[in-house]
């Protein structure tokens, strides 16, 4: 029993000490993505964090780090400006917040000319002579070129459809999938990728499908997707076989009647129809003269 009351007193001393800390991370703002390639190009990644500490706690000491390695440290009572570490040394904007207060301008991590290497776990450490708090959070570094192109063929002897999605320098590697319409189909075989890697991926992603399986004018997508973060994009063409196009009287006359009431250059068909009579009626009359 006393064992036990022993244990409950242990237990409570420590969640009232955990409670009762004299430094506590409030929270901390990290972007789940950051994108080189769109709004955020030429843009610093910035990373905020807000804490408290008791006004008779001193000895405060903030850094970040990037999975698990400090890359920026900040000691309020230093009269040396903070700084960043190893290979952050010269990357840290301390100029982009000066007009905020102290406290907040220099617990902002603010890193120039981000690139896919500093994808990772950014955590915020704050410790004093007293207590200690830390919080984690993860962010990727997303980098895709808007060059997603996306082709087909038709292969009459094997009676089958080949789409090719090629994707340029991306990062992370995505997943890709084709959709006919708005829904995944049953390819004739399955999705062949090639990925050259160089700093990012280079990525060619083919299959099949029977002509049978596709009509005439349907949509087809090839949709790009980081699924940790939620990140997709997508290029789509309209499927169109020539063979399918059959010419009737029909079709042709109403093709004309298309043309000849098109906005456009309809009214140059009609002119040309008009001169066209004049032209016929003209050479009635001279050779009917003739006779």
């Amino acid at each position: 029993m006393k064992s036990i009351v022993l244990h409950i007193i242990v237990l409570l001393t420590l969640y009232l000490a955990r409670e009762c800390q004299a430094v506590k991370i409030n929270k901390i703002s990290v972007p789940s993505y950051f994108d080189l390639h769109s709004e955020n190009k030429n843009q610093p990644l910035i990373l905020e964090c807000d804490y408290d500490t008791d006004d008779d706690d001193t000895g405060v000491v903030l850094k970040w780090l990037l999975n698990s390695v400090s890359i920026y440290q900040w000691i309020p009572l230093n009269t040396v400006n903070p700084t960043g570490l190893k290979s952050f040394k010269n990357r840290i904007d301390l100029e982009y917040n000066k007009d905020l207060p102290e406290k907040q301008r220099y617990s902002t991590l603010v890193i120039k000319n981000p690139t896919i290497a500093d994808t990772g776990n950014y955590s915020c450490d704050v410790q004093t002579f007293k207590s200690h708090d830390r919080k984690t959070a993860p962010i990727t570094i997303v980098y895709v070129d808007d060059s997603i192109k996306l082709n087909y063929f038709i292969d009459e002897i094997e009676n089958q459809v080949n789409f090719e999605c090629s994707i340029n320098q991306i990062y992370p590697l995505p997943e890709v999938t084709f959709l006919i319409g708005n829904e995944a189909r049953n390819f004739s075989s399955p999705l062949e990728t090639h990925v050259f890697t160089n700093i990012y991926h280079n990525i060619s992603v083919s299959a099949q499908i029977n002509k049978e399986e596709i009509e005439d004018d349907e949509e087809v997508t090839c949709l790009v997707r980081i699924p940790t973060i939620d990140y997709e994009k997508k290029a789509s063409v309209h499927y169109d076989d020539p063979n399918h196009h059959v010419v009737t009287n029909e079709t042709v006359i109403g093709k004309f009647w298309q043309d000849i009431n098109d906005e456009n250059y309809g009214h140059m068909i009609r002119a040309n129809l008009l001169l066209s009579i004049i032209m016929y009626l003209i050479l009635l009359m001279i050779k009917s003269m003739a006779f």
